[in-house]
């Protein structure tokens, strides 16, 4: 064979391979963002951050507890103008802290979970008056996530006669109320573990999605499956996980379900090693479309997907950085970037605000802050 043709052989395989790969090498650009402080003078304490909402540039939400007035909620923009602050000592609970914001029409949404009890309530704040409806006190609220439609509510029944765990969700609209309750995967106790309460749910215009973990016998690793459910809480399907990836996070858009995590390889003791952050993408149909593998870092604790795309974040490192990817619905990696930073964050949300930039808002030790990064 000549050495041009053996030249061009090598070349097409290694297209091939690189389409082929899940993994991605190591190739982010720096980049150093233009932070925006919130001053918070002394109203609320920045370091209970756990709940924030980007609606646009001029309305933008924090949410944190602080005793004894409890859960806050401070409304600002881009330029950091302390608009208004509001405060909820009515909120069902002894300690009621905000998990996840929503903003459907003119209506605010707000899922708070019990920090005692771990039961869920779901808000409604319009024209300056906040009404409440409580989830069933028998189920323990794990998660709260925001939906184009309002809240979905996720958690596990405890069953301690008939010894048996439940997985339990429940989706609430600011229109329509409570729109279904479901509660049908169930484990035995000792079995399940607690595995059942670290599952995750994300939803779509008219579909929901639940990714259940499922306690085995004599299994470290849960049993873990996809399942999707249409606008009334009717299954549609449900498909079984690799054992080797872990979720940490799952969003849906545009007919595609995204999971963020990490994936690697089991060892003799069911642990799974050699871990590396992972995104999987499932059609609304239950098809696998793509996974993407990056060599850096070990795991995404974020992501977030929009109309073409899905973004993907890690934790911060050691060395002071942040990495977020930014991926094309047909697996195509758009941009690997990494934010340097000389103090240390907390990131607790990202949002899609062109497809050209996303918005991190999140908390030093002491001071809210917003920057853009670009996608």
């Amino acid at each position: 064979m000549k050495r041009g043709s053996v030249l061009l052989m090598l070349v097409m395989l290694a297209v091939l391979f690189q389409a082929g790969n899940a993994e991605v090498m190591a190739g982010y650009q720096s980049y150093l963002p233009d932070i925006t402080y919130i001053n918070n003078n002394g109203e609320y304490d920045a370091r209970s951050l756990n709940a924030t909402l980007y609606v646009s540039d001029n309305e933008i939400w924090y949410s944190g507890y602080a005793a004894p007035s409890g859960s806050w909620l401070l409304h600002t923009n881009v330029s950091a103008e302390d608009l208004s602050l509001l405060t909820f000592p009515d909120a069902p609970g002894s300690n009621p802290i905000v998990h996840s914001i929503a903003k459907i029409d003119t209506t605010l949404m707000l899922g708070f979970i019990d920090a005692e009890n771990q039961t869920g309530t779901i808000g409604l704040f319009e024209n300056g008056r906040m009404t409440y409806h409580k989830l069933p006190d028998t189920a323990k609220i794990m998660r709260m996530s925001s939906t184009p439609k309002g809240i979905l509510a996720l958690g596990v029944i405890y069953q301690e006669k008939e010894n048996v765990s439940t997985l339990y969700s429940a989706m609430f609209s600011a229109v329509e109320g409570k729109i279904f309750e479901i509660a049908e995967i169930s484990a035995d106790m000792p079995v399940d573990g607690y595995a059942l309460s670290t599952s995750k749910c994300a939803a779509d215009d008219d579909l929901y999605y639940i990714q259940a973990n499922c306690g085995r016998v004599e299994r470290l690793q849960p049993e873990k499956t996809l399942i999707c459910y249409n606008a009334t809480g009717l299954r549609q399907w449900s498909i079984a996980l690799p054992e080797t990836i872990a979720v940490e996070r799952m969003s849906a858009s545009g007919g595609n379900v995204f999971l963020y995590g990490m994936a690697g390889r089991l060892d003799e003791y069911d642990v799974l090693v050699d871990q590396q952050a992972t995104v999987l993408c499932y059609s609304r149909d239950g098809i696998e479309k793509w996974q993407k593998t990056f060599d850096s870092p070990e795991r995404f604790y974020f992501g977030i997907s929009a109309e073409g795309q899905c973004i993907a974040a890690a934790g911060m490192d050691g060395a002071g950085k942040w990495n977020i990817c930014s991926i094309n619905t047909d697996g195509t990696v758009d941009s690997m970037t990494s934010v340097d930073f000389s103090s240390e964050i907390y990131v607790r949300g990202i949002f899609d605000t062109n497809g050209k930039a996303a918005m991190v808002l999140g908390t030093t030790e002491n001071q809210l802050f917003l920057f853009r990064v670009p996608i």
